[in-house]
Parts: structure tokens; sequence; C-alpha cells
């Protein structure tokens, strides 16, 4: 399911919910010419609950 740039994965299994912006981000960076940028850790570790 895709929605608002957006890739959202379900498990029902296991009760969870990923989201993932890697196309918009990859989108976005080609737009601003930035496709070669370092990147950075981001303030929330992957797998946090909520």
């Amino acid at each position: 399911m895709a929605a608002m740039q957006q890739q959202i994965s379900r498990d029902r299994s296991q009760g969870t919910l990923q989201l993932d912006q890697q196309q918009y981000i990859k989108e976005l960076l080609s737009t601003y010419s930035m496709t070669e940028a370092h990147s950075k850790a981001v303030p929330m570790a992957p797998g946090t609950k909520l």
C-alpha cells in the first residue's frame, strides 16, 4: 500500500507496521541534485516501538 509517498507494510502475525519513504527520498535527492550526498544517522533507531 502506498500513501503520501510512503510504503506501508503490515505483518499481522507479528502485529507490526513498517513505514518506508525510501523511493520518495531518492526522488527528492534527485530533484535537488543531491544523489551523491552523504547520509547521517536519524534520531530514532530502526525498530523503535512507538
